[in-house]
């Protein structure tokens, strides 16, 4: 009973780290010359749906129950391999304003400026990390910290301007005027820039 409950939570814990892959490395993924990671990923994805479709089978059958031991190891093997590939490619990938963006933080936080920078447009800048960079040096915040409050933004106590549509510029701005807190984002709804009014 106990290998059996190992397995079940090995297969969960294995999907669940495919999908946070995909997540984490969403842009690097969508890049055309990295393909052969998404195809090893649902592969990856395909064994531990066949691991859980011999769970039934393997409770009265010794032999699928080895089986499916044994796929499972080797599933765990091969997530490990590719999860280490993609960090050290997605690594070597890095624009100059992503490495400077990332330097000093820990993994988790990577991870975390990487899932918060997915709201942002690069708008003029030559890619969202040079936009945070700059934005936040020129507004003195510390880049993390600069993307979760820009993240929080309160919009439904913030005006709209223009009330529709969008500017000029082809931006919407939000602001609060009791702090002067402000947000400016694209009319898709990503983040160009944000602030408080001096």
């Amino acid at each position: 009973m106990a290998t059996k409950v190992g397995c079940m939570t090995a297969q969960l814990n294995g999907e669940e780290i495919i999908r946070h892959i995909q997540q984490t490395y969403e842009d690097f993924l969508a890049k055309p010359e990295n393909r052969e990671f998404v195809n090893r990923l649902s592969l990856l994805v395909q064994k531990y749906q066949q691991i859980a479709a011999m769970e039934a089978d393997a409770e009265t059958n010794p032999l699928v129950g080895l089986e499916r031991e044994n796929l499972l190891m080797e599933a765990e093997s091969e997530l490990e391999e590719i999860s280490i590939q993609i960090k050290d490619a997605c690594e070597l990938n890095l624009s100059p304003s992503e490495g400077e963006l990332f330097e000093g933080y820990t993994q988790g936080e990577i991870e975390e400026i990487q899932e918060l920078m997915q709201q942002w447009s690069p708008a003029t800048y030559a890619d969202v990390a040079a936009s945070i960079l700059d934005h936040a040096f020129r507004k003195d915040f510390e880049p993390l910290d600069y993307l979760r409050r820009a993240s929080r933004f309160d919009k439904p106590k913030a005006i709209r301007i223009p009330r529709l549509g969008s500017s000029e510029m082809g931006t919407v701005r939000w602001e609060i005027k009791s702090t002067g807190e402000y947000l400016i984002e694209t009319p898709e709804g990503k983040i160009v820039t944000y602030g408080f009014n001096d």
